[in-house]
């Protein structure tokens, strides 16, 4: 092959890496945008304390449109998350949602987790992984700010990464223990909602981009 074809053959891949990688930035953007608009707290929209994270199937984070803080503890989580679930525990259409400092890497309570297995003909392809602050999760006062607090269990309530959605239907059973353990059930229903519906709208783009490409180009791109 002439030195005139690799060099077209790697402008190609090059450009197709690149097309690939905006792609992905743009699904954590319009991931954000499904939360922002869908949630009520201000939190969320003034504040902007959430982020969207796209990761690998394995588990390797490839972009974030915002907070670049919470990277750490997103893979922590997506870590987490596939050590205990990883063989055979997810499949698609599922949501896990979580939030103990303790075993799913949050930073803490308030700071509630999805991560959204992403599927194409019965293949892992990745995750979307969300993080959201809420404005209250229990704990001995409004907020969840428990400086008083001798122990974990007085702070605020803490969730072990657990199925939240099945196959595309929210688990109501958990849903009940939530609204039990905040002061403002409404408002974190509604968010943990927007969380699932921006999980699962990322996950729907990511697919649709790994069949664009087929499956072996896109893990060989990423």
């Amino acid at each position: 092959m002439s030195s005139r074809s690799n060099s077209a053959n790697l402008t190609s891949d090059l450009v197709t890496e690149e097309v690939v990688r905006m792609a992905i930035r743009q699904i954590a953007v319009e991931a954000s945008s499904v939360l922002a608009r869908i949630s009520g707290s201000p939190v969320i929209t003034e504040a902007d304390d959430y982020t969207v994270i796209v990761f690998s199937a394995k588990g390797e984070l490839l972009d974030s449109d915002r907070s670049p803080a919470y990277t750490g503890s997103a893979t922590q989580a997506v870590q987490t998350f596939l050590a205990e679930f990883g063989d055979g525990g997810f499949a698609e259409g599922d949501v896990f949602l979580g939030n103990d400092p303790h075993s799913t890497g949050a930073m803490h309570a308030n700071d509630f987790q999805t991560v959204t297995p992403v599927f194409l003909d019965g293949h892992c392809v990745g995750h979307i992984y969300l993080h959201a602050h809420m404005l209250d999760v229990g704990g001995i006062v409004p907020g969840g700010w428990g400086v008083g607090a001798t122990d974990c269990y007085g702070e605020a309530f803490r969730m072990p990464f657990v199925k939240y959605v099945e196959a595309g239907k929210v688990n109501t059973t958990v849903q009940r223990i939530l609204a039990k353990n905040t002061r403002l059930p409404e408002i974190m229903l509604n968010d943990v909602q927007g969380m699932m519906v921006a999980g699962l709208a990322g996950a729907r783009q990511l697919g649709a981009l790994v069949a664009r490409y087929g499956r072996e180009r896109y893990e060989a791109i990423i």
